[in-house]
């Protein structure tokens, strides 16, 4: 027992280490392709579920590195293949593995990953194709927050096998990947699950695919060709986001529009035009290219769009994790999901926490570590508040940390009178 618990402990001192770690953007890292080949790792096995035909489907993905690398605190971005959530898969999509391989060469770890797919005859047969497809983006969701606990469980379990910094996970994807990384993202409290959804069949957001005891919140998000089904979903000190799209868009449109997969009409959604105003007028860091005059997934059609899309997503990424330090700000951002908003804040601090929370404290410390105000949360909490404005503190940058049984989480909050 001393021997696990030795090896446990050295594990989680690892995973820190590559959680505070500072990201190294020499040498144009994450902007060029410095590296001229990446190595491929084919069919890892991230978890397991039952699939829309109560069979067990082994959930896999690829990994790419970039050849002779040396760096162990990378970013990781893990990215979801197109296919109406009926079809395609990790090698499949063009337009993923080509990312995949271009970003791996600029500095990242990537993975291409499968997910759960609805048999085409259960959407042709069905009385409600609108719950059909509600049904399966949730358990594709179920899918992507396992593949994000893996990769986290392997640093602390399993000695970093892939050189990722678990603090900067980035997801995203093409055509439904990107429908689906947008709501592993935003999707993110029980009250939103849409009614049709039955969460006692489905089980929670979370699912049962893999790696329970991880956090499955992703820093950032990359949408080409997606949509959310409602843009209230995304609040303040969501996850910045870019996105591509065509303003011609028949399948998944840009705007508020209805969704047609195969042609089929299905549900009302919301592109990447009214998603990022949203975001924008939340303040939140976001980048949008609109293809005007063009189709679904442009970037299949020819090297010119790609390359463009390339630039828009490796531009936006950089700034993120070089200039704005993405994911070494917060300690402990794998173990809870915590969210504080309004950042800055003058008055009441919103606070929401994960669901069946077990009870826990909350302090607000300023950056010498003196506690300057704190208070118990009882089990079940989901939503708490405290009183910036009666506070006496000055104007500058302090800590909220909320500690629990199951981790601890810490946010740097800004306050401004």
């Amino acid at each position: 027992m001393k021997h696990i618990f030795t090896l446990s402990l050295l594990g989680y001192l690892a995973y820190e280490l590559a959680a505070q770690t500072p990201t190294d953007c020499s040498n144009n890292r994450y902007l060029d392709e410095i590296f001229s080949n990446v190595t491929v790792t084919s069919d890892i096995q991230y978890g397991s579920s039952i699939g829309v035909d109560n069979q067990t489907v082994n959930l896999l993905l690829d990994v790419y590195q970039p050849t002779g690398d040396t760096e162990t605190n990378r970013p990781l971005i893990i990215l979801a293949h197109g296919g109406s959530f009926i079809g395609g898969s990790k090698t499949l999509d063009n337009a993923i593995v080509t990312l995949c391989q271009r970003f791996a060469k600029m500095g990242y770890v990537t993975a291409s990953m499968n997910y759960r797919l609805e048999n085409p005859l259960n959407v042709l047969l069905s009385s409600d194709r609108e719950k059909t497809f509600f049904e399966i983006v949730y358990r594709a969701v179920q899918d992507q927050k396992a593949a994000i606990r893996f990769f986290r469980k392997s640093v602390a379990e399993n000695g970093n096998p892939y050189g990722i910094n678990p603090n900067i996970i980035i997801i995203g994807g093409s055509s439904a990947g990107g429908v689906l990384s947008i709501h592993t993202a935003y999707l993110d409290e029980p009250n939103e699950i849409p009614s049709k959804i039955d969460t006692s069949a489905l089980g929670s957001l979370e699912g049962n695919s893999g790696n329970p005891g991880y956090s499955s919140i992703p820093q950032a998000v990359v949408n080409l060709c997606g949509a959310i089904g409602d843009t209230l979903w995304i609040k303040p000190g969501n996850q910045p986001i870019v996105s591509v799209h065509g303003t011609d868009d028949t399948t998944v449109p840009a705007y508020a529009d209805t969704a047609k997969p195969l042609g089929l009409s299905i549900t009302k959604v919301f592109g990447s035009i009214p998603l990022h105003q949203r975001v924008e007028n939340l303040g939140i860091d976001n980048d949008v290219k609109i293809f005007w005059g063009q189709d679904h997934v442009p970037y299949q059609s020819g090297s010119n769009y790609m390359d463009t899309t390339v630039n828009v997503v490796k531009t936006f990424l950089h700034d993120l994790i070089c200039n704005k330090a993405l994911g070494n700000e917060n300690t402990n951002a794998y173990t809870l999901n915590v969210k504080a908003y309004p950042n800055p804040v003058s008055d009441v601090l919103q606070i929401t926490l994960p669901e069946s929370f077990i009870g826990g404290d909350l302090s607000l410390l300023d950056l010498t570590g003196k506690v300057i105000a704190g208070k118990k949360i009882p089990v079940n909490s989901q939503n708490i508040t405290l009183d910036i404005y009666s506070l006496q503190v000055s104007n500058g940058y302090y800590l909220l940390r909320i500690t629990s049984p199951a981790g601890q989480r810490t946010l740097k909050i800004s306050i401004i009178r």
